[in-house]
């Protein structure tokens, strides 16, 4: 953990431009790289051990530059893990549902709303590895995917929870977010219409 004295430890701006407060930032230990110009969070497996780092660039013309929009400081095998589960599991095991996230940031914006029931794979596939740890909690679990995420891609992804557990997923049937926004990118009460007309997988 002492590789995080090496970043300054400071609320970064295109997360706060992002939506996720100073507060919240502090709670999952962004710093701020001044090498790379990046916003930095650990990865953390679920006892809270410090894995790897990831970081998003600052830099608004990234795509021009050809620099990444993520980075991940070490290259360890990561398909295992559920980000947030190391700060969420608590609320989770009391909990009725999981809500799954694609995102890191999803985790830290239903985090600031109080909702912390949630974890993220960070990516839109997910893992065996990822599953089996889902279904030890043995909870509902609700896929929130990004709305260009299609619906057959979210329905191959329920289908690995087939019969295990109940499994539903959300889509934004009445046009609520923009193109590539989270579920939870545009306020509590869409989120909440998203959740409460989720779709039950039944195939």
């Amino acid at each position: 953990d002492k590789i995080l004295d090496l970043f300054v430890n400071a609320p970064c701006k295109v997360l706060t431009d992002d939506g996720i407060n100073p507060f919240t930032q502090e709670q999952f230990e962004v710093v701020y790289d001044i090498m790379t110009n990046r916003a930095v969070f650990p990865i953390r497996n679920e006892n809270g051990e410090l894995i790897t780092l990831k970081g998003r660039t600052m830099a608004s013309d990234y795509k021009i530059l050809g620099l990444p929009k993520y980075f991940v400081y070490y290259e360890v095998e990561t398909s295992h893990l559920l980000f947030g589960e190391w700060i969420n599991k608590d609320y989770i095991k009391n909990s009725n549902n999981i809500i799954l996230f694609e995102s890191e940031k999803s985790v830290m914006k239903a985090y600031q709303s109080e909702i912390y029931n949630c974890v993220a794979i960070g990516r839109k596939s997910i893992s065996r590895h990822q599953r089996n740890k889902l279904l030890t909690y043995g909870k509902e679990i609700i896929i929130c995917f990004d709305k260009d995420v299609k619906e057959n891609e979210l329905k191959v992804i329920s289908k690995m929870f087939k019969n295990l557990v109940p499994v539903s997923y959300t889509l934004d049937r009445f046009d609520l977010l923009d193109s590539k926004d989270a579920p939870i990118d545009c306020g509590i009460d869409k989120f909440k219409e998203l959740i409460e007309t989720r779709i039950e997988f039944k195939e």
